[in-house]
């Protein structure tokens, strides 16, 4: 295989690891604000209750804030290495997890900032954890000596 090809195949990964990482953030941010917009429980069961006015963009940013600051570090550290697939396994548990107490299935006595707080935690340790355990980047210096001299 060439030095072209296989340039190639790594860009290639990283710009599928880079859509795969978004999609799966996305897509968990999605499923964590939709915990915090379902009602659960009797206190909840009468048709007064309602979230409105501010509170609609401030619990929708409290659901998303963790996600979008993961996806700004795991698409700098992650892609190219080969570990997306498992960082997204783990995004999927501590999505699972978070969505769980925002629906107080938990018993945890944290309110929703507390959770996400915790939720974006969890993803930094993930993210480390999965570029720890990854390949080692490619380094564009390599790549710049090489032009020079060939």
């Amino acid at each position: 295989m060439s030095q072209r090809e296989t340039i190639g195949i790594t860009f290639d990964a990283i710009a599928v690891d880079t859509y795969r990482l978004f999609l799966a953030h996305c897509i968990c941010a999605a499923i964590a604000s939709a915990a915090l917009w379902i009602p659960f429980g009797p206190e909840y069961s009468s048709p007064t209750y309602h979230r409105a006015g501010g509170t609609v963009v401030l619990v929708t940013l409290v659901a998303w804030l963790p996600y979008a600051i993961s996806w700004a570090l795991a698409r700098k550290l992650l892609p190219g290495r080969g570990i997306a697939f498992g960082f997204i396994i783990g995004l999927a548990a501590v999505c699972i997890i978070s969505s769980a107490a925002y629906l107080g299935l938990l018993g945890l006595p944290l309110r929703p900032a507390g959770i996400s707080v915790a939720t974006a935690a969890a993803l930094g340790i993930v993210i480390l954890c999965c570029a720890a355990f990854g390949r080692p980047m490619p380094s564009s210096n390599k790549s710049l000596e090489r032009t020079r001299e060939g």
